[in-house]
């Protein structure tokens, strides 16, 4: 793995992600392991510092972000909602999508939650 330490869950989750990702025809995948390039961060204008995103991947000449929604992320939702919102117009102007990487028996709360959101993402769905 990268410089970056991730918790056994989300490497999980991540690794479960680029599997489905290299079968539906995804590329440039950049995550946060030794045999990827890092992803670089998204932001706004090049004065802000931006967010790390957990995974960037191209297809179809989009750019797509893909996030993890483990146990921590659904605690601390409000707080992440500032940098999915980012994440979100980012992909939007890059012509891809957001993607939140959810456990499948998460995933239905996970959708009435961004139902609640002005948030074009999807949900990606893993097996636990």
């Amino acid at each position: 793995m990268a410089n970056t330490t991730i918790s056994k869950e989300r490497e999980r989750m991540l690794k479960s992600a680029i599997a489905y990702l290299r079968i539906k025809g995804y590329h440039e995948i950049k995550a946060p392991f030794k045999e990827f390039p890092a992803p670089q961060s998204v932001f706004r204008k090049a004065s802000e510092a931006g967010f790390v995103p957990d995974m960037i991947a191209e297809k179809d000449f989009g750019t797509f972000i893909f996030e993890c929604l483990d146990e921590e992320s659904l605690e601390n939702w409000d707080e992440r909602l500032p940098k999915w919102n980012l994440f979100d117009e980012y992909t939007e102007r890059k012509m891809g999508k957001l993607y939140f990487i959810a456990y499948s028996d998460e995933a239905d709360t996970v959708a009435e939650r961004l139902k609640e959101l002005d948030m074009n993402a999807k949900i990606l769905r893993i097996k636990r």
